[in-house]
């Protein structure tokens, strides 16, 4: 019997409908018949490839993929899809080459270079993100994915008034778009506003009830409200719907951690180190929870593993200072806050926990030299003050030690 494009196409769309529907066997079956009609159609291969990717089949997934190219060394769209899959799979260095070789053959690609965009931020290579996004904006102005995730990425950046403009931009133009005011939702969070972040998730949440990010963003924002149940409720919700996502692993194992619930905790963060062995967040987060277990040397070996990834993470520095300091390593502290100090000598934390490891080992006058730093940055620093009080002490600068711990407790 033989076997018309028709019969093709047939099967071509019963898979990708099945695959759309959840049933990914069904899809392979489909896609398995398409290709033993026309096995020379890359599209078959691609599809196949995607679904076996989403089956949790990587290697055949990728051999599809690699015949699909092979048979369409020319075919942006198949370049681009191959990059898609490698990426939803987390094999994001073959994405990039295969996003490179679609945007090589057509440099204009909106699709190619807005999703090469995507997976640079996902890698954290947010600078080079940025200008992909930039291009696609150039290219079609009305692009409001590319700017509602150059939005985010400035927000990754730290650069909150040029995200907020990008989502204020695209909500003017689609009214509740959800990816936008999901990004005005995260900078109430981030400034404090946490009655106004639950209020904005919420309305995505009411638009889109399965919202993945809105759940884990509302979450964190009733974690540091200090709703710790209605944070606990969101990222179950979260985690029951995408078990295998480490954001809401990561959430609700800091939740469970302010709690004092740090075994829960530690569990949470066990599998998500599991299942991101390449991300620094989950590292640094679980040495924070073993340090405020009082399990300080199993805390350092956690820091020291998020440092491996990146050497300047900030937050990671500052928690192994402070749980080497707590296990006597007072050199090691001393090196980790110096670190810290490169990267943000305008913080004060970081000056106090300098001095109050210099204190520690008996040098008071660089102490009282690092406290007065931090206050000269924030002059209501408690703790800054009780400290500098404390050396001028040991100095036997009493007048001295008197007058801050005076001041400490008019505060």
């Amino acid at each position: 019997m033989s076997h018309t494009s028709n019969d093709f196409d047939a099967q071509m769309q019963r898979g990708i409908a099945l695959r759309d529907s959840g049933d990914l066997p069904g899809a392979v079956a489909a896609l398995n018949a398409a290709i033993a009609i026309f096995e020379g159609e890359a599209a078959a291969w691609v599809h196949r490839g995607i679904s076996w990717g989403q089956m949790g089949e990587r290697e055949r997934a990728l051999a599809d993929l690699d015949r699909a190219v092979t048979l369409a060394p020319d075919g942006v769209w198949v370049w681009t899809h191959r990059a898609i899959a490698c990426g939803l799979m987390g094999y994001f260095d073959l994405a990039i080459e295969s996003f490179d070789r679609a945007i090589a053959l057509e440099p204009d690609n909106v699709q190619a270079l807005a999703s090469r965009g995507e997976t640079l931020r996902e890698m954290r290579r947010f600078e080079a993100a940025l200008a992909d996004f930039n291009r696609v904006i150039a290219l079609d102005p009305g692009h409001f994915g590319a700017r509602v995730n150059r939005g985010h990425t400035c927000l990754q950046l730290g650069q909150t008034e040029r995200a907020q403009a990008d989502f204020q931009h695209v909500l003017q133009r689609a009214p509740g778009h959800p990816n936008a005011l999901l990004g005005l939702a995260e900078i109430y969070r981030r400034q404090a506003q946490f009655a106004q972040a639950i209020l904005a998730f919420t309305e995505v949440l009411a638009a889109a009830p399965g919202h993945f990010g809105a759940l884990v963003g509302r979450g964190e924002a009733h974690r540091q409200a200090g709703e710790s149940g209605a944070a606990i409720d969101d990222f179950n919700r979260a985690i029951a719907l995408y078990p295998d996502r480490v954001d809401a692993l990561a959430g609700r194992a800091a939740t469970a951690a302010d709690l004092g619930h740090f075994d829960e905790a530690l569990a949470d963060f066990g599998r998500a180190a599991e299942l991101a062995p390449h991300d620094v967040d989950i590292w640094a987060g679980r040495g924070d929870v073993l340090r405020r277990a009082g399990r300080v040397q199993e805390a350092v070996v956690s820091f020291t593993r998020a440092l491996a990834l990146v050497p300047d993470h900030f937050w990671s520095l500052m928690g192994r200072g402070v749980s080497s300091r707590t296990d006597n390593d007072l050199e090691g502290a001393l090196e980790d806050f110096s670190s810290a100090l490169k990267l943000a000598d305008r913080d004060p934390m970081v000056w106090a926990h300098k001095g109050e490891t210099l204190h520690q080992m008996g040098r008071y006058e660089d102490a009282v030299s690092d406290f007065s730093h931090a206050l000269a940055m924030n002059e209501r620093f408690v703790w800054a003050l009780q400290c500098r009080s404390e050396s001028y002490r040991q100095m036997g600068r009493f007048v001295e030690a008197i007058e801050d711990q005076n001041r400490a407790n008019t505060l």
